[in-house]
């Protein structure tokens, strides 16, 4: 936790156990649909500055199209043959709905 990149660490930065990993039960490797874990870790994780909780939304909850989030990652920076950065980014982007999604990528399902 609190990692920036993945080529040195520094002193925010916690390592934790991972005692059990929870694969999202519809994931497709070859589309990466619902390309998504859960891990638990063996040790209680101290929240700081650096290391904080998200939150994730609920069965529930609407969002509308174009509502903008936050999404963070380390990978390539497009989606063929992209630099792999080891660093972490961030990018503000627009929420794309199902319906839209299946019109634009309609090959892809």
């Amino acid at each position: 936790m609190g990692g920036l990149t993945q080529t040195s660490t520094n002193p925010n930065e916690e390592s934790h156990k991972v005692e059990q990993v929870i694969v999202h039960s519809d994931h497709n490797n070859t589309k990466y649909n619902n390309d998504i874990a859960l891990m638990k870790v063996s040790s209680p994780i101290v929240f700081s500055n650096c290391i904080k909780p998200i939150c994730l939304a609920s069965n529930s909850s609407l969002f509308y199209n174009a509502t903008l989030c936050w999404t963070t990652g380390w990978g390539k920076t497009t989606a063929l043959n992209g630099e792999v950065r080891p660093d972490l980014l961030e990018l503000r982007t627009p929420l794309v709905g199902d319906n839209e999604c299946r019109c634009q990528y309609k090959d892809e399902f």
